[in-house]
């Protein structure tokens, strides 16, 4: 995975400066999660609004899996759906912050990292990130997203830290 971040950040400071195409109505990625385990997602959108100079608001579906960590305190697995809007601001710079927010749902197993007791957990999710773009229609970002979910039962609210690395390619 190392290899990734790093081609990543090589081909991100290689960025061509050619004119601007018109970017693509539908988007999908892949990204790396970091907390509370490593794994992965994938994402699908689609635009539904855009003011090329102000916004672009898009709708999208991500699914994410999370392993076990392999430490002694933590063996638990994650796999997480979401749902909600991506908003763009500035989409018609090289770089720009990308705002989301929306509903989620996770299921985790075992002995899960940072929630009390596996099982299902349904919420809310906010995020914010920073995009630039590898090419014009590619673009790579961290972001950090809070989740605020209740779990079956009486398992309380949890707020949970997620933090990732997105690969969007437009089209």
């Amino acid at each position: 995975m190392r290899w990734l971040l790093c081609a990543l950040a090589l081909a991100a400071g290689c960025k061509s400066r050619i004119a601007r195409e018109s970017p693509g109505e539908f988007h999908a990625g892949l990204g790396l999660l970091a907390i509370p385990s490593a794994g992965f997602s994938v994402t699908a959108g689609q635009t539904v609004s855009e003011r090329p100079q102000f916004y672009d608001l898009a709708f999208e579906l991500q699914a994410a899996l999370q392993f076990p960590d392999d430490s002694a305190t933590q063996s638990g697995k994650w796999g997480q759906l979401q749902a909600g809007l991506k908003a763009t601001l500035s989409p018609g710079h090289d770089r720009h912050v990308v705002l989301r927010g929306g509903g989620v749902w996770f299921r985790a197993a075992g002995d899960p990292a940072l929630v009390e007791d596996p099982g299902d957990y349904l919420g809310v999710y906010l995020g914010a990130g920073y995009e630039w773009d590898l090419s014009p229609r590619s673009t790579v970002g961290p972001e950090f997203k809070l989740l605020v979910v209740e779990g079956e039962g009486d398992f309380g609210l949890e707020a949970i830290p997620q933090v990732g690395l997105n690969w969007i390619v437009k089209f």
